[in-house]
């Protein structure tokens, strides 16, 4: 009886110790964006899951797919949706699989989830954070990207993320938006994943073989959907920095102003 209780002890400590190793802490995921016909490219972001873990299970989740089909007998994935609304100087938004307008959202835990934590501000451009249905604790698959500062937002929505590259695709998102919010073209995620679950699955196929455990290579060696690779990812050149912390700010440097737009942010309450 005590070594099967000790086999099933080291059983789950190696899968525990084999889950974190495939699937770091702080998971990257992606979209890449068509704007009409044209592939503008693929924007990487960085998700906060040691901090807000529900919250960025579910945005995993909704980008990998797997979680099968929801509600409305639609895959609960945002591959081939649509970013709905999109107002220059603020943000755009986009996650509603099911309809692509916005009202009808749906998380992988149901149809709404809780506020988990109000961690980080929306402090500069390319902050990802939760689009609710316009009550308290009504998050669901929708989110947004800010185009600049909206601190007027704190405390009534999530952040859970931010741009670690692709900021290029940002702007073109922008400059398709209007001022009520409809795109001048669609804009649409043409496909969407995790990086390293793709990289090990490729690189297996075409290697027979597994990467090294751990490996972070996958940034530096993953493609988009058309086939063009991505630059390397660098944390430490400027493009990428995380977003303020709400909760004892005192101890996180502000971001520098010269490394992101400043938005207009007279659009208090668009969400």
């Amino acid at each position: 009886m005590l070594v099967v209780v000790i086999v099933v002890v080291v059983v789950l400590a190696a899968h525990q110790l084999m889950s974190h190793l495939i699937r770091p802490t702080n998971p990257r995921v992606y979209f890449d964006i068509a704007v009409g016909d044209v592939g503008v490219g693929r924007m990487v972001f960085r998700l906060f899951d040691d901090v807000l873990p529900i919250t960025c299970e579910n945005f995993r989740a909704l980008c990998t797919g797997e979680t099968g089909l929801g509600y409305w007998l639609r895959p609960r994935w945002y591959q081939n949706s649509r970013m709905y609304r999109i107002i220059p100087g603020f943000m755009c938004q986009g996650g509603d699989f099911n309809f692509g307008n916005g009202g009808m959202g749906e998380s992988i835990y149901g149809q709404f989830m809780r506020n988990e934590r109000f961690a980080f501000s929306h402090s500069k451009r390319g902050v990802l954070s939760m689009a609710d249905a316009g009550w308290e604790h009504s998050n669901n698959s929708n989110f947004f990207i800010t185009f600049g500062p909206q601190k007027h937002l704190d405390g009534k929505h999530v952040v859970f993320g931010a741009i670690e590259h692709g900021m290029e695709v940002l702007d073109a998102i922008e400059r398709v938006g209007t001022i009520g919010g409809k795109p001048k073209r669609p804009v649409i995620i043409h496909k969407s994943g995790e990086l390293n679950v793709d990289l090990l699955r490729r690189e297996a196929i075409e290697a027979n073989e597994s990467l090294p455990l751990g490996s972070e290579d996958y940034v530096e060696r993953s493609v988009d959907s058309w086939g063009n690779p991505d630059p390397e990812i660098n944390d430490d050149d400027g493009v990428y920095c995380m977003p303020e912390r709400l909760i004892m700010p005192d101890q996180y440097s502000p971001v520098p102003d010269h490394l992101f737009r400043r938005a207009k942010g007279q659009w208090d309450n668009q969400l």
